[in-house]
């Protein structure tokens, strides 16, 4: 098995995709396909379901999926430490930051967190950053197994996990977006009217963010149809269009491109949300680039 094989296996497996993953990775889509049977060959198992439309990970292949991430990672933080060539450990090093899918599209997040990593690169030359989007049990666990330095998240509670430090890098909060003539009152009754005219939009696989949405509308006593985007841009297309509604984050309405859109508050402890960076204790470096953030940030 060769950490190539692994790579091709992986980027098959996020996109679900031969052709897409070939696209991404610069080689032929015959070249992957032949990587990925000699793997499945080597390994005795089938890592993939697929007939002439789709491809889906076999039970196999989801297993395997984990494990080679953690490979993949671990040996690009361990080539850097062999290319040393003398130097200090701190002079020329690599920084592995998870950020969790829906919070790498937060607009402040992207300025700040790499202008902060711009000064600290000044100050070590050696320094690169490695950045990783995750879905949260996955930068849970590479945190956990030293995969990862820092963890970038959003959350309903500011609270570190044991044997972490954290800090809250901004306070945001669940809103209501829509586009439309109909200015609906900000209160439960009209977030309601508001709900059951135009229902709302979810995205497919986001799950903690999915959990929130509904434990909201729960709490103001909303039942509306609910309809699935595939990504962040899918749901951005279909609220400007004056197609549905929408929860997100307060701040990532910034990044939505029209400007008439209409934002409703619900005032709720249910839609409370926090950005937080997360670290292991001792680990300083992630602590200096998180705090240095979150005062930029604050």
């Amino acid at each position: 098995m060769e950490l190539r094989q692994l790579r091709y296996f992986t980027a098959v497996a996020e996109t679900l995709n031969f052709s897409r993953a070939s696209e991404i990775l610069y080689v032929s889509q015959s070249a992957l396909s032949k990587q990925i049977a000699e793997l499945e060959q080597e390994l005795g198992v089938l890592l993939f379901q697929r007939d002439k439309r789709t491809v889906e990970l076999s039970p196999a292949g989801r297993l395997l999926l984990g494990e080679a991430k953690g490979i993949l990672l671990r040996s690009e933080k361990l080539l850097p430490l062999l290319q040393q060539k003398g130097q200090q450990a701190f002079q020329e090093r690599n920084i592995f930051i998870g950020i969790e899918n829906r919070a790498e599209e937060s607009p402040q997040l992207h300025g700040i967190l790499t202008e902060v990593l711009y000064r600290e690169r000044q100050r070590l030359p050696g320094l690169s950053a490695v950045f990783r989007n995750r879905d949260f049990s996955e930068l849970k666990k590479g945190l956990q197994e030293d995969e990862l330095d820092l963890g970038i998240f959003f959350s309903q509670e500011p609270e570190a996990a044991a044997g972490f430090d954290s800090c809250v890098l901004y306070k945001d909060e669940m809103v209501l977006v829509y586009r439309g003539q109909e200015e609906y009152e900000e209160t439960e009754e009209g977030l309601r009217r508001l709900l059951a005219e135009r229902g709302v939009l979810l995205i497919e696989k986001e799950f903690r963010g999915m959990s929130q949405i509904m434990g909201i509308l729960d709490a103001i006593g909303s039942a509306p149809k609910i309809r699935f985007c595939e990504n962040g841009r899918e749901m951005e297309l279909m609220v400007e269009s004056g197609e549905s509604s929408a929860v997100i984050p307060k701040s990532m309405v910034l990044e939505f491109h029209n400007k008439k859109l209409h934002i409703r508050r619900f005032k709720k402890p249910e839609a409370r949300l926090y950005l937080v960076a997360l670290w292991k204790k001792g680990s300083r470096l992630a602590e200096k680039l998180a705090r240095e953030a979150a005062k930029e940030l604050g």
